[in-house]
Parts: structure tokens; sequence; C-alpha cells
């Protein structure tokens, strides 16, 4: 028996299928052209891995639908913004403990042309000190 193979689609399915394409195409644009002159990362995949924000709702869209996508939308964006404020708080505790243990070392200032003050022959820096401005105490 010959199965009948309908030549029309009915418009819901037109429409969800070209909206779908619409939403993912654009959605790639965005990734493409607007996202790598942003200068930052989502902050969901630089925390969890996986994929970005962005990502995820062109997946949602592709497989799902519209509809769907925009339903999850809102507990994304909250896990989004729940992670944005970890990693702030990660950021500002790892530049506290750095400012920290800084104080507490004397560090030679560094010069500009490279990481070691100038020597001279006899191992004195510009300013008459030894070679790593220790003045003695540390150096074999």
């Amino acid at each position: 028996m010959q199965r009948k193979i309908s030549l029309y689609h009915s418009f819901p399915d037109i429409f969800n299928t070209a909206s779908r394409t619409l939403v993912v195409n654009l959605i790639s644009g965005y990734q493409k052209f607007l996202s790598p002159h942003k200068g930052f990362s989502c902050a969901h995949r630089v925390l969890y891995g996986g994929e970005s924000c962005s990502q995820y709702f062109k997946r949602v869209v592709s497989e799902d639908g519209i509809l769907i996508a925009i339903s999850s939308a809102k507990n994304r964006f909250q896990e989004c913004r729940d992670a944005n404020k970890n990693l702030k708080l990660r950021r500002t505790k790892y530049k506290s403990q750095r400012n920290y243990y800084a104080s507490m070392i004397n560090l030679a200032p560094i010069q500009a042309g490279g990481g070691k003050p100038r020597e001279d022959k006899a191992g004195k820096t510009e300013n008459g000190s030894d070679c790593c401005g220790c003045e003695g105490l540390y150096c074999l």
C-alpha cells in the first residue's frame, strides 16, 4: 500500500520552522560579530564550563522551539547573574589576598628595561646596591 505524501505543510509548521531558523541565525550573527567585541565571556560558562548562554538558547530554539526557549530564559539568566556575582566575589577575594601578601614582601622595583636592574662590572647596580637589591642579606 502506498502512502500519500503531502505537498502542503500546515501554516503553523512552516511558521515554526521559519521562526526557528531566523532566531538561530540571529544568535549565530550575535556570536560571530557582536560577542567577540564585548571583551568578556558568559559568566555561566566561565564558572561552570559547558555552553555559553547564547549557545544554550541557540540549541534550545533549534531542538525545542522558541516558546520553550523563552520560558527557560528567566531561569538561565538568573543562573548566569548568580555566576557573575560569584566570580566577582572570587576576584575581590583574590585581589585582597594578593595585596596582603605583596605588602608583606619587600619587592625591588622592576626597571623599565626588564626584570633585573642593570649591573656594572663589579656586580653593583645603578644605585650602588648588589645585583638583586637585597644588600647582600640573601645572596650567597
